[in-house]
């Protein structure tokens, strides 16, 4: 079993994965379970949603082609992981081959938009709140394509 537990037991079979000289075929299938996230939805009680890889791919397809995505393309990405606004952004870049620049500063609009001209930033998702607070006259890099 590759699964020990909750810990991926990758040495076992680490050979497997070295000795290739093709790419592996896909073993999953789009109805097949990517993540869950627990949330307490409006009902107040904690339950874990079950997310697909149709709905992942699906997100990855429409940001890609609403935010003409590309191999240039630089992703902001500074949702908590523990949220599902950080799925969008990691595989936004990951799934078009874009860089994924990781912030994990205070979200003060100031400091968000230093980081934004330091990196270069062509596309980032803000909460309405944050963006609101954020001062586009600061913003020196002209090649910013998206803000959502």
């Amino acid at each position: 079993d590759f699964f020990t537990g909750n810990l991926i037991a990758i040495d076992i079979q680490f050979n497997d994965f070295t000795d290739r000289e093709e790419n592996p075929m896909p073993v999953n299938d789009p109805s097949d379970l990517a993540y869950v996230i627990y949330t307490s939805g409006s009902t107040g009680r904690p339950k874990g949603v079950l997310l697909e890889h149709r709905g992942v791919i699906n997100l990855i397809q429409w940001q890609r082609s609403n935010f003409e995505l590309s191999r240039d393309s630089r992703i902001f990405q500074h949702f908590s992981y523990n949220f599902d606004g950080a799925v969008g952004e990691t595989f936004m870049a990951l799934l078009n081959g874009a860089g994924l620049y990781m912030y994990e500063g205070e979200l003060d609009p100031s400091l968000v938009t230093d980081f934004i001209n330091a990196h270069k930033i062509s596309v980032g998702v803000f909460v309405p709140s944050l963006l609101r607070q954020m001062d586009p006259s600061r913003l020196s890099y002209p090649e910013l394509q998206v803000v959502s």
